[in-house]
């Protein structure tokens, strides 16, 4: 199992997700039974990118979109269909963390953080028994 599949595994679990591994993305439901595609990127550079490849693949689709890029020290989750690009070059997008979703740090999502989640993409709350072992999280 791939840490991208553990992550998924976790959104399935604890946060009502119900996503499957199609090729290279995760394709599924959101908690609130909404269509949507999901695009794990492990990476060592700091700035979040996306290839103009995988964004057009994603929103393509026609149903929320979501890229989740990992660093060694942080993770981004963002909902493209919400993101513009800060800056283009001829293969990619660079995006800015401020329109990140979520920025976590140590990788546990704190509940602050998930209702922020929950309040930006009007899903389901989170049971305070979802929560426990939380670490902190950098909501943006």
């Amino acid at each position: 199992m791939t840490l991208s599949d553990a992550a998924v595994m976790v959104l399935n679990k604890f946060d009502g997700w119900n996503l499957e591994k199609i090729n290279d993305v995760y394709m599924g439901f959101t908690p609130k039974d909404m269509p949507c595609v999901l695009y794990i990127k492990n990476s060592d550079r700091i700035q979040p990118y996306i290839t103009k490849q995988w964004w057009n693949e994603l929103l393509s689709k026609n149903v929320d979109a979501f890229y989740w890029f990992n660093t060694p020290k942080y993770n981004y989750f963002f909902w493209l269909n919400q993101t513009e690009p800060a800056q283009e070059t001829d293969k990619e997008y660079i995006l800015s963390v401020e329109h990140s979703l979520i920025t976590n740090k140590n990788g546990v999502l704190s509940e602050s953080n998930r209702r922020n989640i929950i309040q930006k993409t009007q899903q389901r709350p989170i049971s305070k028994s979802e929560l426990s072992g939380s670490k902190s999280w950098e909501v943006r």
